[in-house]
């Protein structure tokens, strides 16, 4: 019926946020939690305080999104690293494969290129790369300008965020993850499938639903929902017309 997955939109709407930050880096905003949370750090980098309020937390959860679709523009490769950093234009990784030489001295990107023409230090790159990478590479064009190097959105012609694509690589990381807990779900339908198929009468059913769901008004039930209750009170007593007495513990 065309509904959204509200998880996905909600992470995609709070990556937003947090590209904003990386964008304006002069912001109110950013200036005040970099001074509270990464005074030295990168955002993307930095590792999240349990302490942290939930703003912050939230945030944080939404920079698996920003790196998933988000990497660096060459411009006069100075600050992008080779290895490490995320510049190659193919979706997904944005990384290079190609094993890092032995003793090498290149480091960055500009060190791929010719200083003074700005062009591919093509003979460079065939030694280095793989012949795949070595095209991708080269289809990257170089500024004469040397513009600095820019933190662009992959899944943009211009580069800049849109919440409307965030949204659907949100919901293809969140695709994956549930291909990947598949099994324990197939497992758990089947286990209530063979609950509502057993011979018995669908009162029993119903009542061995609500001990599985864990809504039996047992004593830690009803401190999840935030009841006043006896302490003195330790076990609780339940009668069923088919099965009996039986005591349930309730702490």
């Amino acid at each position: 019926m065309g509904f959204r997955n509200l998880h996905a939109l909600n992470l995609a709407l709070l990556a937003k946020q947090g590209w904003r930050l990386l964008q304006n880096p002069d912001s109110l905003i950013t200036r005040a939690l970099k001074a509270n949370y990464f005074p030295t750090r990168y955002f993307l980098q930095i590792a999240v305080s349990p302490h942290a309020s939930v703003v912050w937390k939230s945030l944080c959860e939404a920079r698996t999104f920003i790196i998933q679709g988000s990497r660096w523009q060459v411009g006069s490769g100075d600050t992008i690293g080779i290895w490490e950093d995320r510049w190659l234009p193919q979706p997904n990784s944005f990384r290079i494969f190609s094993p890092k030489p032995e003793h090498s001295a290149i480091t960055k990107v500009s060190d791929l290129i010719h200083g003074n023409s700005q062009e591919w230090n093509a003979p460079l790159l065939q030694n280095v790369f793989f012949p795949e990478e070595v095209m991708l590479i080269r289809s990257i064009l170089l500024s004469l300008r040397l513009t600095p190097d820019m933190l662009v959105w992959h899944y943009d012609k211009k580069g800049m965020f849109k919440v409307k694509s965030a949204y659907h690589v949100a919901r293809s990381l969140h695709s994956s993850t549930g291909r990947a807990s598949s099994s324990n779900s197939d497992a758990v339908a089947r286990n209530w499938s063979l609950l509502w198929k057993a011979i018995v009468p669908a009162r029993v059913k119903t009542f061995w639903w609500r001990v599985i769901s864990r809504i039996l008004p047992t004593k830690a039930n009803l401190a999840r929902k935030m009841v006043s209750l006896d302490e003195e009170c330790g076990t609780m007593t339940l009668i069923h017309p088919r099965i009996g007495y039986f005591a349930v513990q309730s702490n």
